[in-house]
């Protein structure tokens, strides 16, 4: 769902696929359940052998979190990848 209120800051989390597509598959208000969630998800994927990535990303919004994924790559950024 579709979070309003300029104080909120949800944590996305989303699928990096082998092509480097980033897809947002939820969106959680509390850092421990958008932690389990991932956990959960790699656990599914390395089962069978997927080569799918999940990233765990704190931001206003969904472009400012994608972006944010998208520019960690790049030596300039001061942001450390969530391992979780």
């Amino acid at each position: 769902g579709h979070f309003t209120g300029e104080y909120f800051m949800p944590y996305f989390v989303f699928k990096l696929g082998a092509d480097q597509s980033l897809t947002l598959i939820q969106t959680y208000e509390k850092f421990k359940e958008a932690k389990q969630y991932c956990r959960e998800q790699r656990t599914q994927a390395a089962s069978e052998s997927s080569h799918d990535l999940y990233r765990l990303m704190f931001a206003k919004s969904e472009r400012e979190a994608k972006r944010l994924i998208t520019e960690k790559h790049k030596p300039s950024s001061l942001l450390e990848e969530w391992e979780v």
